[in-house]
């Protein structure tokens, strides 16, 4: 089929990689202390003060308080 149908444009299907790439957005990062906010550089939270145990800071979900905006 012609991308042009009845004079007018029509773009080709989405390729997949470009659907999996969309999908990957909606998601959203991990919600994990390595994309929170308030998880520094040197690995602390500064919510508690204090650094996260490794299994803690690795899983998903793990923390009620993850934040990847700063909300203002």
């Amino acid at each position: 089929m012609s991308p042009t149908e009845y004079g007018v444009a029509v773009r080709h299907k989405i390729p997949e990689i470009v659907e999996k790439y969309n999908d990957l957005i909606k998601k959203g990062p991990p919600r994990c202390c390595h994309t929170c906010c308030e998880y520094t550089q040197d690995g602390v939270c500064e919510v508690f003060s204090s650094e996260p145990p490794k299994e803690f800071a690795e899983t998903p979900g793990a923390c009620d308080q993850w934040l990847f905006e700063i909300p203002f």
